[in-house]
């Protein structure tokens, strides 16, 4: 499916992430289950995370992020229903940034073609991106991290939108998308280079074939 292009990269780790309520132990093994993720490991670093998930952990943070990093693995290996179901306890979790779970699990729920579900995810997560847009100033999450998150929905949204036949529609949001990719030039984990793959996403959508460069 076209929209797996682009979803399902290991949230960035911004200046400051190291909050009191995680263990040394705890920080150490959720970065190795990201580096594992960002090479392509992700059986390594899913059963890095489920040996996470049978301890007790620290705090509910710590758990929210386990259960995050958990349910993107699970994707990535296929296990669309255990992804679900682990990004469903980070949505239900208190205080708790629930944008990139809910993107994730919308995603999950396209691969089981239960596009209700998915619409609902997306619908809520474009009003919490949305809502942090408005606020930015007051925002304390870095303007990479707003890119990040909008990109990642715009890349569901198509997806929907091409589902029921809005290929014009879908088109637009990709071009969105791809606007934010060309025009960051940020260095780090969050790098858009990362995101090109939006690029020969929006030159399959039906319709725009011959607009743009392969």
């Amino acid at each position: 499916m076209l929209a797996s292009l682009a979803v399902i990269t290991a949230a960035p780790v911004t200046s400051g992430d190291r909050p009191s309520s995680f263990t040394e132990s705890e920080i150490s093994r959720l970065k190795s289950a990201k580096s594992l993720m960002a090479a392509g490991d992700y059986e390594n670093a899913h059963a890095l995370l489920l040996k996470m998930y049978r301890e007790v952990l620290s705090s509910t943070s710590a758990r929210t992020e386990q259960q995050k990093l958990l349910g993107q693995a699970k994707i990535r290996l296929g296990d669309y229903d255990g992804a679900i179901a682990a990004l469903t306890n980070v949505i239900d979790f208190p205080r708790t940034d629930r944008t990139m779970a809910l993107i994730n699990r919308c995603y999950a729920y396209l691969q089981l073609n239960l596009v209700l579900d998915a619409q609902r995810d997306c619908s809520e997560a474009r009003r919490t991106v949305e809502r942090n847009n408005a606020i930015r100033s007051l925002n304390e999450a870095p303007q990479i991290l707003r890119d990040y998150h909008q990109i990642s929905l715009n890349m569901v949204d198509a997806e929907l939108l091409l589902r029921s036949g809005q290929a014009e529609r879908a088109l637009e949001v990709l071009n969105d998308a791809a606007s934010l990719v060309e025009e960051s030039d940020l260095p780090g984990p969050l790098h858009m280079q990362a995101y090109w793959a939006v690029i020969p996403f929006r030159a399959e959508v039906p319709g725009a074939q011959g607009m743009y460069l392969p």
